[in-house]
């Protein structure tokens, strides 16, 4: 049961850091004009960076704040 939760949500980020990084490099005009390696790598780490951000204040919101 409990592997099934963690899959959800490793589902979940997946999707959303996915959909997330597209559009960021997808709208970017640097991107756009000129696709290369060294755009995609700092669209890449700008979105990790962004993404574990998130996970932890919703985590922190959800098993910590709410329970309250």
């Amino acid at each position: 049961m409990v592997s099934k939760r963690i899959l959800r949500h490793i589902l979940f980020w997946t999707l959303f850091f996915c959909t997330s990084l597209f559009n960021e490099l997808y709208f970017s005009s640097s991107w756009s004009l000129h696709p290369d390696w060294d755009s995609f790598l700092k669209g890449l780490l700008s979105q990790v960076l962004i993404y574990s951000i998130k996970a932890m204040v919703v985590y922190y919101s959800i098993y910590t704040i709410i329970p309250r």
